[in-house]
């Protein structure tokens, strides 16, 4: 039941945003009692945050699997750049959740402090497997892969927000030129 909650949950923030939730209309959906959804998440918060965390497993899986096609740390790096990309391109009410404000919600979610965690520990991973025989180790990973991960976080925020994409003729050209700002951001590391 919990994780069902979560899945109906994702549809919906796919489908209207975040704001097209409510606990007592998801309920109804669902064809529960208004309070059987509070039985296993304490607000709609709580219930938002375990869907964020989720995601950011799901945005790791995804990279990681675009990292074991390729042969070379350069390679899966841009893989991992690029599969962080689509994702966002691809799921956007889901990606302004995941890296909305959570300030407010400290203490609700050991779960999604974990996954967002993890996330950017497994990117790190890849930053350092890439610079290990380029640049001193001790810079690695955390201000290294911080940095990177900051310019493929940007580019995919101007681009769900429309200020890149209006730039490009087509969804082709702009991926294209994704992929161009991310290898040479991933050069420059060298």
């Amino acid at each position: 039941m919990k994780q069902d909650l979560i899945d109906k949950t994702l549809k919906i923030v796919e489908a209207k945003g975040v704001d097209g939730v409510s606990m007592r209309s998801l309920a109804k959906q669902m064809r529960l009692s208004p309070m059987a959804t509070y039985r296993h998440f304490a607000s709609k918060d709580e219930l938002l945050l375990e869907v964020a965390a989720q995601g950011f497993e799901r945005l790791t899986s995804l990279g990681d699997k675009a990292a074991q096609e390729e042969k070379t740390p350069q390679k899966r790096l841009e893989a991992v750049c690029l599969a962080y990309y689509k994702f966002g391109h691809e799921n956007r009410s889901l990606f302004e959740l995941m890296f909305g404000p959570i300030k407010k919600h400290e203490g609700l979610s050991e779960h999604f402090r974990l996954s967002a965690r993890q996330s950017f520990s497994t990117f790190a991973h890849y930053v350092a497997d890439f610079a290990a025989d380029q640049v001193k180790r001790e810079r690695f990973p955390f201000q290294t892969a911080a940095g990177l991960w900051a310019h493929v976080h940007g580019t995919t925020v101007l681009v769900i927000n429309g200020y890149l994409s209006a730039q490009e003729s087509s969804p082709r050209e702009l991926e294209q030129r994704v992929r161009w700002q991310m290898a040479n951001a991933i050069k420059a590391l060298g």
